[in-house]
């Protein structure tokens, strides 16, 4: 977990719980990270420090209100940063309007130097105010599968995490027997390329013909 820097959001997982989730750019992929002991404050904070690790430069109070939806009231968005200031993440300083035109000064933050190096643990637990223990919600593998609808000259492409209960599931309201011919790794952008790939054999949805060509790539591919 050391270098996930991404777009930061805040979920509510149930009302208790809250996950960081944001996309990372190292991996390209959107990452969850969980704690059981953080309270919506605490990890909004992990959010907003990472939100400013990946903007750079200086971030203002009003920043924090567009960006986080949890931080719209400006005393709220204030109050956040001024704690990430009090634990070390941020300094703060008076910033005056440039070009010499009247109006009152701002304060503006800036990420203290070596945070944005830290490992995420490190620095979430400096966020935070906590010494939780934050960890990475790797996603269920997902699969691609490819079912026929026995007897109709048709097979669905599509995709799970569980094959086993998706076949069962769909079998269930099917007037006919399904059959697995087959699946491969991959996600829903696997998914959306078969589907372009088929695309001169789609009946309806995610069911195509079952013409010799579909079966050999499948045969040959899975």
């Amino acid at each position: 977990m050391d270098a996930m820097i991404g777009k930061a959001r805040l979920a509510n997982v149930d009302g208790r719980r809250f996950q960081l989730r944001y996309f990372d750019t190292e991996a390209g992929r959107e990452v969850r990270v969980s704690t059981r002991s953080l309270d919506k404050q605490q990890a909004g904070d992990v959010a907003l420090m990472e939100l400013m690790i990946r903007i750079g430069g200086v971030f203002k109070g009003r920043d924090a209100q567009r960006r986080c939806r949890w931080l719209r009231k400006n005393d709220h968005a204030s109050a956040a940063l001024d704690r990430l200031v009090k634990r070390g993440v941020c300094s703060s300083s008076w910033m005056h309007p440039s070009g010499g035109k009247g109006g009152r000064p701002s304060l503006a933050y800036v990420i203290a130097p070596g945070v944005a190096e830290m490992n995420f643990v490190d620095r979430a637990r400096m966020a935070s105010g906590s010494v939780a223990d934050f960890r990475v919600i790797e996603p269920q593998k997902s699969v691609v599968y490819f079912v026929e609808a026995v007897g109709l000259d048709k097979v669905k492409i599509g995709t799970t995490t569980r094959i086993k209960s998706r076949l069962a599931a769909m079998q269930t309201g099917s007037p006919v027997r399904l059959e697995l011919l087959g699946h491969l790794d991959g996600s829903t952008v696997t998914e959306a390329d078969m589907h372009r790939r088929f695309e001169h054999l789609r009946l309806h949805g995610e069911w195509f013909l079952a013409t010799t060509e579909l079966r050999a790539f499948i045969e040959n591919t899975t």
